[in-house]
């Protein structure tokens, strides 16, 4: 997904945690889409932004953090407002499941991860394992607000002296007793610096937007707006996302059926109406599976009904409704094909087969 244009990265951290460290995307794959916000409270403001909304439209959204916690909150908050808001459509929204931290203990050479992982315990940083200390250092764009000579470590606990900041600054060993003296009341954020601000922005109107959905009904909601989608060619491989991580083929198949865990299919309708081979789709550098799958049938008709049968009454698997649609792209080429097997693939090292 990362080598894919079609997507766009967003990190949800703050920007102090940014600038020391962040994933880069490989030359023409994925755009990098920073917030440059101070602290979470930010993020719903920059995310309502227009021109923001503008850089998603019709993208696949991956957003990551430190820990995988913050990112899922952030994917929820949009898939809300994609819900919600007939204008906002994406291709997925997907986040790095246990976020940086477990990224790092997967690549331990990095992947596609440059400079530092800022931490909120006492270890207050964490690098690549494999990666040597002055090949991180090299990485990292910060700089000493005092001096401003490249640095990318936090030490001293120092902090922007604009009241309505406070957040941590980087100062350099050589500059730290001036901070802590004649200059404390000096020191200044990149941001700050800059006169970068979220804070005016309008939110988005979250409690309108859950009212709306609570009336519509978020199924019901959401199988509208997919029927508003442009038509695809209709072949008989579909597309399928939003799936969780641990799912199976079987689980996919029946889904498609509309087979209900419980309750069986509706009449008329057998497990096998749910297709055949399944394809689980993982990022071609990363090797990560983030939800999407192909699902090929006997023949066009086949998929034209199980894809109709989405759209009137979407299924949910393993508790969460998927999106479903025709897949033109692997119809026509091959060399798209996923992995197969009767549950998703275990990432392999980036740019590597797995």
């Amino acid at each position: 997904m990362l080598g894919q244009k079609d997507t766009v990265v967003i990190d949800v951290r703050n920007y102090y945690e940014t600038v020391i460290g962040r994933i880069e995307p490989p030359a023409g794959g994925a755009e990098f889409l920073d917030p440059m916000m101070r602290n979470s409270r930010e993020f719903p403001k920059w995310l309502n932004a227009p021109e923001t909304k503008e850089k998603l439209k019709g993208k696949k959204v991956m957003m990551y953090c430190t820990g995988g916690i913050r990112c899922e909150r952030a994917t929820a908050l949009l898939s809300q407002m994609e819900r919600a808001e007939d204008e906002l459509e994406t291709q997925g929204i997907f986040h790095v499941r246990g976020g940086i931290d477990r990224y790092l203990k997967t690549f331990p050479e990095g992947g596609y991860w440059k400079g530092r992982n800022y931490l909120f315990d006492l270890r207050g940083e964490q690098k690549a394992e494999d990666k040597a200390e002055q090949e991180v250092d090299q990485e990292t764009d910060s700089y000493c607000c005092v001096c401003k000579d490249h640095h990318g470590l936090y030490k001293g606990k120092h902090v922007c002296s604009n009241k309505d900041c406070k957040v941590p600054v980087i100062v350099c060993d050589r500059c730290r007793k001036r901070a802590e003296s004649e200059l404390k009341s000096a020191l200044l954020c990149p941001l700050c610096e800059t006169g970068h601000e979220l804070r005016d922005l309008p939110l988005p109107d979250l409690v309108g937007q859950k009212r709306k959905l609570a009336l519509a009904g978020n199924d019901t909601a959401g199988a509208k707006k997919r029927a508003t989608k442009t038509d695809l060619e209709h072949v008989r491989w579909v597309h399928v996302a939003r799936l969780p991580l641990t799912v199976t083929s079987s689980d996919v198949r029946l889904a498609l059926a509309g087979v209900v865990p419980g309750k069986g299919a509706p009449t008329g309708v057998s497990a096998a109406s749910g297709g055949g081979r399944v394809e689980w789709i993982a990022d071609q550098d990363t090797g990560f599976y983030y939800g999407s799958a192909y699902v090929e049938f006997p023949g066009v008709e086949d998929a034209e009904v199980a894809v109709a049968r989405a759209a009137e009454a979407p299924p949910r698997v393993g508790g969460r409704c998927v999106r479903v649609n025709f897949a033109p792209v692997r119809a026509k080429d091959a060399g798209r094909a996923g992995n197969v097997g009767d549950r998703p693939p275990i990432p392999g090292t980036p740019g590597r087969g797995n």
